[in-house]
């Protein structure tokens, strides 16, 4: 009894001291009334190739996602994943924006709904969701977002958009690796790209179809006796994606891709993947000339007012060269003047070290990216 006695009394004077405490526990346990909206086109942005059915945004590229405003502290974005089961390497990686500064990194599990929790000071805000890895190894649905105001609002066009057509670079593959072996979903991050930091630095919306290990007449193989036509990427051009995943049993080969939008800027990095097929000889080199000027045709006739770089980079060999003479013979043959060729540095590797699986790190990007905005800049 002599102990319940001396607490009861020190418990109080705790209260009469410190009357703010109670008050705190009331506000952090008072509900949050949320209201419910469809990731539709009247209330967010879309990035990129993505598709919204009436029920849900269908996000399966690199750097695909969507964008709103609001007004107040709590957002929230319901998601699923693809149907497989998740590995070290299949699976799907998102960044949420909070402000244009980086909130969240999430990759998602295999439960069928997530919540994506977004808890910011009551004001005026922009939340941005992006889809930081590749459509190989996942896709990504948003189902509902939820805020606690009544309206939310498209976030505003850029003033300027680019489109990206490249592979595993261009993805951002192994970008946050060091050395490491095989691909890692926790190491790929397309928001860390020269292609999206580019698109950031002319105030652009950016758009990236590239895929890992894609080419023009080859995709990468070990052995250059043995062509790949599995990953080519004028067979995926005109899709919104390709992915041997499922998402609701659904193939996002199935839908065709409208080129509605006519991007300022078109950049192309292909050639990579294609060089470990034809190396030295000859003749595939030729075909693979032939094949990018055939490329090229598809490209200007669906982007029929962009200007079109052919970027090469970063692994150095052969297609440099390759590539520039299949955009002078282009140029040459169609009398289009409204193409380039942009040489990206081999050295920046050498220099910089090498992150997952031979790829290039975030501070290799960042020096394309220097040289590749003043050649824009022209």
């Amino acid at each position: 009894m002599k102990k319940t006695k001396i607490i009861i009394p020190i418990l109080i004077s705790i209260l009469l001291i410190n009357p703010g405490c109670q008050q705190d526990k009331t506000e952090k346990a008072a509900k949050v009334t949320y209201t419910s909206f469809e990731p539709s086109g009247e209330n967010v942005k879309f990035y990129g190739r993505t598709n919204y059915d009436g029920e849900a945004l269908l996000m399966g590229l690199s750097a695909t996602g969507l964008g709103f405003n609001f007004t107040g502290k709590h957002a929230e974005f319901v998601v699923h994943g693809a149907d497989n089961e998740s590995t070290e390497s299949v699976g799907e990686r998102v960044v949420v924006f909070a402000d244009n500064k980086r909130y969240d990194d999430i990759i998602l599990d295999d439960k069928h709904s997530q919540t994506i929790k977004v808890d910011l000071q009551d004001g005026d805000h922009t939340i941005r969701l992006i889809k930081a890895s590749e459509c190989l190894a996942g896709l990504v649905k948003v189902d509902e977002i939820r805020t606690d105001s009544e309206t939310i609002t498209p976030e505003e066009d850029a003033k300027h958009s680019i489109e990206f057509i490249g592979d595993s670079i261009t993805c951002g593959y192994g970008i946050e690796g060091n050395n490491s072996y095989g691909f890692q979903i926790d190491e790929e991050d397309a928001t860390k790209t020269y292609a999206y930091k580019l698109a950031e630095i002319f105030d652009a919306d950016a758009s990236l179809v590239s895929f890992s290990g894609c080419g023009i007449r080859s995709g990468w193989t070990g052995d250059p006796d043995v062509r790949d036509t599995t990953l080519l990427m004028p067979n995926f051009y005109k899709l919104m994606g390709h992915s041997t995943c499922k998402i609701d049993k659904e193939s996002i080969d199935d839908i065709k891709w409208g080129f509605d939008e006519q991007y300022d800027l078109v950049v192309i990095n292909l050639g990579t993947n294609d060089s470990t097929y034809f190396r030295s000889n000859t003749t595939k080199q030729k075909k693979f000339k032939k094949g990018y000027i055939k490329f090229l045709k598809k490209v200007r006739a669906l982007n029929p007012y962009s200007h079109i770089m052919n970027a090469v980079g970063f692994f150095g060999g052969n297609v440099y060269d390759l590539v520039e003479d299949a955009t002078k013979t282009y140029m040459k043959k169609t009398g289009d003047k409204n193409v380039s060729y942009h040489e990206i540095d081999p050295n920046y590797m050498r220099q910089d070290g090498y992150g997952g699986n031979g790829h290039p790190k975030e501070i290799s990007h960042d020096k394309a990216v220097k040289k590749l905005k003043k050649k824009i800049k022209k």
